[in-house]
């Protein structure tokens, strides 16, 4: 049984990862980076040495795209309303479901206000699910 929430959680951390890289490396064509929200310097993520001191900042970006591009396939599959719903959670972050199905809007609904709190707080991260919705990621 697959957990969404395990693995919007998965996809958070991620993308926030990529965030604090995109920082120290910038990105070659200046126009990704600056989307994903800086002013992670101070989070437990950019003090993290493992990330700080990785070897090949570039190689590890690219890895890490296709981690998220993965986990996103794989949230898509299991919950389609799910994506959708973190760019724009309008009336969703409102919703008290009592039950849900496997895939259904209420299961989104109940995940989305697991998580939401935390991919708000690093709104780049939500950014980085924008592009991977449009392709870009």
């Amino acid at each position: 049984m697959v957990d969404l929430p395990h693995m919007v959680a998965m996809t958070l951390i991620k993308a926030k990862v990529l965030q604090v890289l995109f920082t120290k490396v910038g990105s070659p064509d200046g126009s990704t980076a600056p989307n994903l929200g800086f002013g992670l310097e101070s989070s437990t993520i950019a003090k993290n040495p493992n990330v700080v001191n990785c070897g090949d900042k570039w190689l590890e970006i690219v890895k890490l795209k296709a981690q998220i591009r993965a986990l996103y396939k794989a949230v898509q599959k299991l919950n389609p309303h799910f994506w959708p719903a973190l760019v724009n959670p309008d009336e969703h972050l409102n919703a008290k479901p009592m039950m849900f199905s496997i895939g259904s809007v209420e299961q989104m609904q109940m995940t989305l206000n697991l998580t939401y709190e935390a991919w708000h707080e690093a709104p780049g991260a939500i950014v980085v699910i924008e592009l991977a919705i449009e392709g870009k990621l």
